[in-house]
């Protein structure tokens, strides 16, 4: 085992050249068929060419002699380009084929030029083993159209039945053994990798379906965890009915709804919506929720709360994330609700009447520049009147023929199910999104929350 070391070695560093560590396994593989053939072939030609050489064939040692330098060349040639397999690989077929041919009309026939007709099927075995069915028909082609063109010129104008020398005989065959050899080293050799790289696959595939299981396993109890963030049930404020509801576009999301009471007259409600996606997204709402749940007491000012939540985004994350937050105070004991919107969508508050209104925003976005002021707003909410508080998940979303929903949907599936409780609003526009979408791809996390004054 220890005698084969040094060539195993020898063969890796071969099959090295060229190789990027960009390239994927089947382009590995090419590089490596490719480069060692011409490693072999290289020297091969060149020891044919001196055997015709010492013969006094000189148009044969000639051709020979081309054939090694031109291996040699395109050898150290992909050693500095390390690209275009595909490329190289066709002119190395394509010279292989045209020059035998060539070579063996120049050479008066098949028989005289030794047989080198037969180097062209290497050419033609080397465009199977590169994936292109098209480029190794064409190949197949163009030999057997040289090679019956060479066995008719053979029989009409070589003059096949001439008397030659019983060494062309014997280096005929010699050449077309070694032909013949080479060409099932060359299958051996490729079998062996293309075998590794399966082996190296199924490896692979082992170890990505053991990470996917993993991940999957670890993204449904991430799932859970924010599940139990989000509000169990619906809260119960005297004079107020309230509902709120939340549908990830993946296993966890960016969105975020909360009820917190704040002392046995008031209640806080909030919706906020983290810039991105995923898990990352995910992982800053639920740092936001702990932030603003113990900056909700009842002794806190609107408008600190948030402006601290903005510091505590603004130094948390990274400089691009952001998040959108409405956040209002409900009071039993009254009619009027104050509120912040940190660049939210402003929600909507439909009265009795007909009009609308729109809660616009008091502030910046959480988190993008430190320090900022927000101010608190107030609306008064009379007996009928609902407020619908969404993030923009459901406006934005798109259907299969790419038509966005838009807000004048919204707002007229709120205005036809005005009169029903505030699960039931939830549930319908919940419904009517969903449908929209049928067929498409949910592409954001949709949440929304309606307060109804009874």
């Amino acid at each position: 085992m220890s005698s084969l070391s040094p060539l195993k070695n020898i063969v890796a560093t071969i099959g090295a050249i060229g190789a990027l560590p960009s390239d994927s396994e089947q382009i590995r593989l090419l590089k490596r068929i490719w480069t060692i053939t011409l490693a072999l072939g290289a020297p091969l030609s060149a020891g044919i060419g001196l055997v015709y050489l010492l013969l006094g064939r000189r148009p044969l040692a000639v051709f020979w002699l081309i054939s090694a330098g031109y291996w040699f060349f395109s050898l150290f040639l992909f050693s500095v380009v390390r690209n275009h397999i595909g490329n190289f690989g066709w002119s190395s077929q394509a010279y292989l084929v045209l020059s035998s041919f060539v070579m063996t009309c120049l050479m008066g026939g098949m028989f005289r030029s030794d047989g080198v007709i037969f180097m062209g099927l290497i050419g033609v075995l080397y465009a199977m083993v590169f994936p292109s069915r098209p480029r190794a028909f064409v190949m197949l082609l163009l030999y057997g159209l040289a090679l019956a063109a060479a066995l008719a010129l053979e029989i009409t104008a070589f003059r096949a039945d001439a008397v030659r020398p019983a060494a062309s005989t014997i280096i005929f065959w010699a050449i077309f053994i070694n032909v013949a050899f080479f060409t099932v080293v060359t299958i051996y050799y490729f079998v062996g990798q293309r075998d590794r790289a399966f082996r190296l696959l199924e490896a692979e595939k082992e170890r990505s379906d053991g990470l996917l299981r993993r991940i999957e396993k670890d993204l449904a109890l991430a799932a859970q965890i924010q599940r139990d963030f989000l509000p169990r049930r619906d809260p119960r404020l005297e004079h107020y009915d309230i509902s709120g509801a939340n549908v990830s576009c993946r296993e966890v999301g960016g969105d975020y709804f909360d009820f917190v009471p704040v002392d046995p007259h008031r209640l806080g409600i909030a919706v906020g919506d983290v810039s991105g996606k995923g898990i990352g997204a995910a992982l800053l709402m639920a740092a936001l929720r702990a932030a603003f749940r113990a900056d909700v007491h009842p002794g806190y000012q609107i408008e600190g709360m948030a402006a601290k939540l903005n510091d505590f985004v603004h130094y948390s994350s990274a400089i691009s994330t952001f998040v959108t937050f409405f956040y209002c105070e409900a009071d039993r004991t009254g009619d009027e609700i104050r509120y912040v919107n940190a660049g939210h969508n402003p929600p909507l508050v439909l009265r009795t009447d007909g009009t609308l209104e729109n809660l616009d925003s008091t502030g910046f976005c959480l988190g993008m520049f430190s320090g900022a002021v927000y101010e608190a707003k107030s609306v008064r909410l009379r007996p009928g009147d609902v407020a619908l508080l969404f993030t923009d998940g459901i406006p934005e979303s798109r259907n299969a023929a790419g038509e966005e929903y838009t807000m004048d949907r919204l707002i007229a599936i709120l205005r036809s199910n005005a009169h029903r409780s505030a699960a039931e609003i939830v549930s319908a526009i919940s419904a009517e999104a969903k449908d929209f979408i049928r067929g498409a791809e949910q592409c954001d996390d949709q949440t929304l929350v309606v307060i109804k004054k009874t």
